[in-house]
């Protein structure tokens, strides 16, 4: 019976909560997003064989574009969808004052190829000015590691991260705004070989701990059907 009672109470909750914004709903919009990232790469317990050691990581600028769906609930409160394709990279060098052995690879280059779904809660401070957070859903459809042949080593094709950022409407149809989006789950198994090219033989390194990709960004975006 208490069982029965917490249910309808969660129930009776959830109909209050969300009635109101299906009946009150204000807005709706459909565009194009476009975005540059700053792409850097989180190594937790790395020790990379050909690279003696730790690795020295360096961001590179990336670019992701993005088509946008937002609906909203009130002059408050919205959701926007965001489906589109993100590409991130990032070069690792040499770190001398790391201690192991000296392979062939003196530096790499990751490079990663992502369909990107955000999902984002939308706070609207003002009709100009607004934040979003929520998570984003990614998928791994290419990767490309160079002078590495074994690049099917980043093989956790999913990731999930989390988004939080800030727009501003300069126009009537048009937005620009900022984002960070920190990586929750491994780019790569906690543990594998790489293979790099050494003259007639490859030569063999080990590759242990977890990758999370992070990026800073600033988008534009243009509104193509707006109702009111």
């Amino acid at each position: 019976m208490k069982y029965l009672n917490f249910k309808f109470i969660i129930t009776c909750i959830l109909i209050y909560v969300f009635t109101p914004l299906s009946l009150y709903s204000q807005k709706s919009e459909l565009g194009l997003q476009i975005g540059g990232n700053l792409t850097d790469f989180r190594y937790q317990n790395i020790f990379i064989t050909d690279l003696a050691g730790e690795p020295i990581i360096t961001p590179e600028f990336t670019f992701n574009i993005n088509a946008y769906f937002k609906y909203s609930f009130n002059n408050r409160l919205g959701i926007s969808i965001e489906p589109g394709y993100i590409f991130k990279a990032v070069n690792a060098k040499k770190n001398p004052s790391s201690i192991g052995p000296t392979g062939s690879a003196d530096e790499f280059d990751v490079r990663l190829n992502f369909l990107n779904l955000p999902l984002l809660l939308n706070l609207n401070i003002n009709e100009k000015f607004a934040i979003h957070i929520g998570p984003e859903f990614a998928y791994n459809i290419n990767t490309s590691i160079s002078p590495m042949l074994r690049s099917d080593r980043f093989s956790n094709k999913f990731e999930l991260s989390s988004t939080i950022g800030v727009q501003y409407r300069i126009f009537k149809k048009s937005d620009i705004g900022m984002r960070f989006n920190y990586g929750l789950t491994s780019l790569a198994p906690k543990k594998f070989e790489v293979v790099s090219p050494g003259g007639t033989f490859p030569t063999y390194g080990s590759f242990d701990g977890r990758i999370k990709s992070m990026y800073f960004q600033l988008f534009a975006r243009y509104v193509f059907l707006s109702k009111q």
